[in-house]
């Protein structure tokens, strides 16, 4: 009896947050038509797809570890769509779409596979609302993770280096950049900021709708900024993350209870030609029969502009975990702009610790990063917007 209590308890807290991300998004949806005629005399409507295309060059003796008759040598390339609309004043609608081959993240370089792959990394629909020195944004979708900082710069353009962290990526992660279902709360006022995030899986085990290994997650994330250039912030979520292909059936009542849970704190900070951002994070993944698996990561990022179109930056990354070798990784990257829609990143990474031998998994990697706006079109005043949505 207690068993199936449990159950029917988790099952309704799913069967709730995957029912109000559907109630919102419809609403949003219903909403967004009716919303433009309203406003049609006072707001825009406008329909954008900024694109990021970048050419990659990576030479790693990871392109050998599996196969040593493969070449060291591997080209690559990434092109991210970001079409949006904007309905009225207050609605609007978003997606990220991914296309890439493989190996382009460093993670990836391990796996001898080569491939193009398409991801679908965010797809929503939002209100905002903003007032002097305050504004909030209520979104349901598909969306990244309100845990950590660094998400809000996956971009090629917004990334000043290569690699990404180490808590981060696609693959066997603690944070995935993959987007998950789910709704999401911002606000701020004044200096603070704040987010609250209810999702349908765990940052480290993103799942789809349609997925048996659902489980019911919140994250939450501020910060404060002490002044101009210097913010602080914190951020932390919890909740079930085992997949239940990694389990027995006869397990999995015991695992769907299991949480992971991550805390975290950011800082950035910039003046002048110098900026700087850090972050450290712990993560604890409870077992079955066994002790809780403790991970700790951290990194620290600086940049500094040379010259208008010159800039170096480096990164300095560790992780300790109990069940992986610890490893520390430092990456020196300079950039050149030739224009502002283009940029050209040279840079070499180091990967030391624990199983490590020489300069075997180090990695010189060049990219050429370009800025497209492939479409771009506002309505303003007194424009029939009725007749003027992209095709479906």
């Amino acid at each position: 009896m207690i068993l199936l209590l449990r159950l029917s308890v988790r099952t309704s807290l799913a069967a709730f947050l995957l029912g109000m991300a559907r109630l919102i998004a419809a609403t949003c949806l219903v909403l967004l038509l009716p919303a433009t005629y309203a406003h049609a005399q006072e707001s825009d409507f406008g329909v954008a797809v900024p694109i990021t295309f970048t050419g990659e060059g990576i030479y790693s003796g990871r392109l050998q570890e599996e196969d040593p008759d493969s070449s060291p040598l591997a080209p690559a390339f990434r092109a991210v769509l970001y079409p949006s609309v904007k309905l009225g004043r207050h609605w609007f609608g978003s997606a990220t779409l991914q296309i890439h081959s493989t190996p382009f993240f460093y993670e990836e370089t391990y796996e001898p596979y080569r491939d193009v792959e398409t991801n679908l990394l965010q797809a929503l629909a939002g209100y905002s609302w903003s007032g002097e020195k305050k504004s909030f944004t209520l979104k349901a979708g598909k969306m990244m993770t309100a845990f950590g900082a660094f998400p809000l710069r996956y971009d090629d353009n917004s990334n000043s280096l290569l690699d990404v962290p180490m808590s981060y990526g696609y693959y066997y992660k603690p944070v995935s950049l993959y987007g998950i279902p789910g709704i999401e709360f911002d606000a701020s006022l004044n200096r603070f900021d704040t987010r609250f995030q209810l999702t349908n899986s765990a940052p480290s085990n993103p799942q789809g709708l349609r997925s048996d290994s659902q489980h019911a997650q919140w994250a939450v994330g501020g910060g404060y900024t002490i002044r101009q250039g210097l913010r602080i912030g914190i951020s932390a979520h919890r909740g079930p993350y085992v997949d239940r292909e990694d389990v027995s059936p006869a397990q999995w009542d015991r695992a769907a209870d299991l949480p992971a849970t991550g805390v975290g704190t950011d800082v950035q900070f910039a003046r002048g030609r110098w900026s700087l951002a850090g972050e450290m994070q712990r993560f604890q993944f409870n077992k079955l029969d066994a002790s809780a698996v403790v991970a700790h990561y951290g990194y620290g990022e600086v940049k500094i502009i040379l010259t208008p179109r010159l800039y170096a930056a480096a990164r300095f990354g560790y992780r300790r975990q109990d069940l992986r070798p610890s490893r520390n990784s430092t990456e020196l990257t300079v950039g050149i702009r030739p224009n502002r829609f283009q940029l050209v990143k040279i840079g070499y990474l180091w990967l030391r610790g624990e199983g490590v031998e020489g300069s075997e998994y180090d990695v010189f990697g060049v990219q050429y990063v370009t800025s497209i706006q492939a479409i771009s079109k506002a309505f303003r005043q007194g424009t029939a917007v009725c007749c003027q949505l992209p095709p479906q």
